[in-house]
């Protein structure tokens, strides 16, 4: 083994040991907030029974809806379980991080994270992902209430659980790539509480976690279909439950990863454009 081929194993192992030492202390810091997060569950399970009500009375009497874009019939049972496991898949993706960007700009803090070894945006990443780690443990606990209270459907197949695995991690790196994107914005304004809200807003509905993509009419199923938000939620619930399946099943997870890669590298350019606003003083 060459000095090279040593020095450079040595580095790798180095960063990686810094990537999980970020995401170890967000993932400590997540969870000082026990009560938060028992409460937010709470709250999570009082909105999916809420949904339950709500598809059981669109239902009526009937035993089944037919659903747009190929899906066939989609019996109630289906519908409650799908509300269930996206309820509790955005709940846990969209959990809120001790690590803000954002806030550190507005707070002169971005100069302490540029000057680390490791990049911002590495470091910014780590730490949603490790937020997300620790909101794990309370998802968990919430699946089978949720499915009792809600509604429960059982896996499509092995096929349909392996492939919702790698969609569901694609989705949890798509997420906080587009969090990041937004995040970047603070560069240019600062103040983005505004722009956060309409975000949430318009990724909540285009993700499916409200409504699936299945009972959206045609032309918004297409600009849904479109967009990265629908690999978040929709996708990996979809599949779990068998409705994305076979070519389709292969070929969402291939979308699923060319959009984490798109996407990675727009967060590339526009951080590359972002840092050059940064103007540290001291002295």
């Amino acid at each position: 083994m060459t000095v090279q081929s040593v020095s450079a194993t040595t580095g790798l192992r180095w960063r990686v040991g810094a990537y999980l030492a970020v995401a170890r202390m967000a993932f400590r810091a997540k969870l000082i907030y026990r009560a938060g997060l028992m409460i937010s569950v709470a709250v999570l399970l009082i909105h999916v029974v809420a949904l339950r009500f709500v598809w059981t009375w669109v239902y009526a009497d009937r035993p089944a809806v037919t659903g747009n874009g190929g899906v066939g019939s989609v019996p109630l049972s289906t519908q409650l379980g799908y509300v269930s496991l996206s309820m509790i898949q955005f709940w846990l993706i969209d959990q809120w991080s001790t690590y803000s960007m954002r806030q550190r700009l507005r707070e002169g803090k971005i100069g302490a994270d540029l000057a680390r070894p490791i990049g911002v945006l590495q470091q910014a990443a780590m730490a949603r992902a490790g937020t997300i780690v620790a909101g794990l443990p309370f998802a968990v606990i919430a699946v089978p209430f949720a499915l009792l209270l809600g509604g429960a459907a059982r896996p499509a197949g092995a096929q349909a659980v392996a492939g919702y695995l790698v969609s569901v991690i694609l989705a949890v790196v798509i997420a906080i790539e587009l969090e990041l994107l937004l995040d970047l914005l603070a560069f240019w304004m600062l103040e983005i509480g505004g722009i956060w809200l309409s975000y949430s807003l318009v990724s909540r509905f285009l993700s499916g976690s409200l409504v699936p993509l299945w009972f959206m009419p045609d032309w918004l199923r297409t600009v849904a279909a479109a967009l990265p938000f629908q690999a978040t939620t929709y996708a990996p619930v979809a599949i779990f439950l068998g409705k994305i399946n076979g070519p389709e099943l292969v070929r969402s997870v291939i979308i699923s990863a060319i959009w984490a890669v798109l996407l990675w590298l727009l967060l590339r350019l526009v951080w590359w454009r972002a840092v050059r606003r940064v103007v540290v003083q001291g002295g």
